[in-house]
C-alpha cells in the first residue's frame, strides 16, 4: 500500500518490530520491550520479533481506532463494549508501570482491521510511517484547544495587507524528527555535534531579501515599464511558524507579550545580510510570566536570553548554504551571539569506543546515549536553573553536512513525563499558540 508523507512524522505511526522482551519483576501480566529504540510496555504474549504498530508519546489516536480496538477507558464507547486505557482525548501519556518507562503504544497489525483486508495488511512494510490510511485519520499530534475569543469591532472590515516575502529567501526551521526513527542515517564513521535541547519558544532572525515598499510614484513609473527596483535587503523574524513582520501594515493578529519582537529590536542590526539564525527563546516573559512553565534556565525574573542552535547564508538566488558547528560557533563569537551548550562532537564510532561497531551496534549505542549523565539524560535535572527543579530537555544530534542538513532529538524521559502532566491541566504550550 501506497501512503502519504505524515503530516508531523514525529506524532505517526510507525511499522516496526520487537527487538527485545525484558521481564518486570512482579508482574506476570506485561513486560518491558524494545522497538525501534523506544521502550514500551506489551502484553506478555508480545514476542521477539513480533511486527506491529508503534504510536508516540504525545499522539492522538483517531475515535474509530481505539473504538474498534475497544481501547477507551469507557466501555460504552467501545465496539465490543469490553473497558480499555484510553481517555476521551486519545492521547498518548509519558507513563511508568512499575518504574518501568512506557514510551509509546505497540499494537498488532490486525488493530487495522476494520479499516483493512487481510491482503492490505499484509503489504504494510516494517519502516512504513502514516497519519491516515485511505484518507482517514489515524493518529495525529495531540492539541490542546482553547476557547476562541471574538475580537471587538467590524469583522467584515478588512485592512489590506503588502507582504514582504520574496520567493526561497525566507525559511524556517526543518522538523527535528525522533532519533530514534533516524538511526539509520548514521553511520558508524559519520560527524556528529551533540548539543543541549532547551525547552522555551523557538525563533527565526532573517536578514533576506524582501519585496521593496513602492510609493504611489515608484508604483506607476513601474507600470509604464521603467526599471524601478522592487526588492532590497530586509528584516524578518519569526516564532517556529508564524512570521511576525510579514506585512508592511500591522499584523492583524495580537499576542499577550510579543517575544519575538522584543528580541528582534535586540539583535536585527548585528545579523549581516544574507544571513538567517534560528534559536531559542528561554527564561521569562518580560510581564514576569515563564516562557515554560519553571524553566528559568539562570535568567532573573522579567528577563530572557536567546541562544542559537543553528545558521544559513542564503544568496538572492535563494540558494541556501549551511554554516557547519564550528563555523556556527565562529559566526555566534564575531557577531555576538550565545549558542546552546555542546556536549560533544566528533566521530560516531568515538564517543562510545568500547561498543563493537562491526555488529548490529545502533541499539546498544541509542541505549548509551538515553543512560548518558554527562548530557543530563537517564532522568537528569537541568543543570542550568537556579530556582528551580526541573528535568532537562534532553539533546540534539546533528549530523554534519552542508547540503543536508539533518538534526534529530533525543528526549529525557522525565521532560516527557513533565509534558504530559501539563497536558492533563490544559496548559498550552508557548510553542503551539505561535
Amino acid at each position: 500500500m501506497k501512503h502519504k508523507e505524515p503530516i508531523n512524522p514525529n506524532y505517526s505511526a510507525l511499522i516496526t518490530t520487537i527487538s527485545s522482551i525484558t521481564p518486570i519483576e512482579g508482574c506476570d501480566n506485561i513486560v518491558s520491550a524494545t522497538a525501534s529504540g523506544y521502550h514500551i510496555v506489551v502484553s506478555k504474549d508480545t514476542k521477539k520479533g513480533d511486527v506491529g504498530i508503534y504510536f508516540p508519546v504525545g499522539t492522538q489516536l483517531s475515535e474509530n481506532f481505539l473504538s474498534n480496538n475497544n481501547l477507551y477507558r469507557k466501555a460504552e464507547k467501545n465496539k465490543d463494549d469490553k473497558k480499555g486505557f484510553f481517555e476521551n482525548t486519545g492521547r498518548l501519556k509519558a507513563i511508568r508501570l512499575r518504574g518501568v518507562q512506557s514510551n509509546g503504544l505497540f499494537v498488532p497489525l490486525d488493530s487495522l482491521s476494520y479499516l483493512l483486508s487481510q491482503d492490505e495488511i499484509g503489504d504494510l512494510n516494517v519502516g512504513d510511517t502514516f497519519d491516515h490510511i485511505k484518507n482517514e485519520m489515524i493518529c495525529q499530534k495531540y492539541i490542546i484547544k482553547k476557547p476562541c475569543i471574538q475580537g471587538k469591532g467590524n469583522k467584515n472590515k478588512i485592512k489590506a495587507r503588502y507582504s514582504k516575502l520574496v520567493d526561497n529567501q525566507f525559511r524556517f526551521h526543518y522538523k527535528t524528527t525522533h532519533l530514534q526513527h533516524n538511526m539509520e542515517s548514521l553511520q558508524s564513521d559519520s560527524r556528529i555535534t551533540i548539543t543541549k535541547k532547551l525547552h522555551g519558544t523557538s525563533a527565526v532572525f532573517s536578514k533576506v531579501l524582501i519585496k521593496k515598499k513602492l510609493s504611489f510614484i515608484s508604483k506607476l513609473l513601474k507600470k509604464f515599464g521603467l526599471p524601478i527596483k522592487s526588492e532590497e535587503n530586509g528584516f524578518l523574524y519569526s516564532s517556529r511558524q508564524v512570521i511576525k513582520n510579514e506585512f508592511y501594515s500591522k499584523n492583524l493578529g495580537f499576542y499577550k507579550e510579543n517575544i519575538w519582537n522584543t528580541w528582534a529590536n535586540k539583535i536585527e542590526d548585528s545579523i549581516p545580510s544574507g544571513f538567517t539564525i534560528y534559536g531559542e527563546i528561554v527564561g521569562y516573559l518580560g510581564n514576569g510570566g515563564f516562557i515554560q512553565k519553571d524553566f528559568d534556565y539562570g535568567c532573573l525574573h522579567g528577563e530572557s536570553q536567546f541562544y542559537v542552535y543553528r545558521v544559513t547564508f542564503t544568496n538572492n538566488d535563494g540558494k541556501v548554504f549551511e554554516l557547519s558547528w564550528n563555523d556556527l560557533k565562529d559566526f555566534c563569537k564575531a557577531y555576538g551571539f550565545e549558542h546552546v551548550q555542546e556536549f560533544y562532537q566528533g566521530k560516531v564510532e568515538e564517543l562510545f569506543p568500547d561498543i563493537d561497531y562491526k555488529e548490529d551496534w545502533r541499539t546498544v549505542w541509542l541505549k548509551e546515549l538515553e543512560n548518558c549523565e554527562e548530557f543530563e539524560m537517564n532522568d537528569a535535572d537541568c543543570s542550568w536553573h537556579k530556582h528551580h527543579s526541573v528535568p532537562s530537555e534532553g539533546i540534539v544530534v546533528r549530523k554534519e553536512d552542508m547540503m543536508n542538513p539533518q538534526a534529530f532529538k533525543l528526549k529525557n524521559y522525565r521532560f516527557l513525563e513533565k509534558e504530559s502532566r501539563l497536558m492533563d491541566k490544559g496548559e498550552v504550550d508557548i510553542e503551539e499558540e505561535n
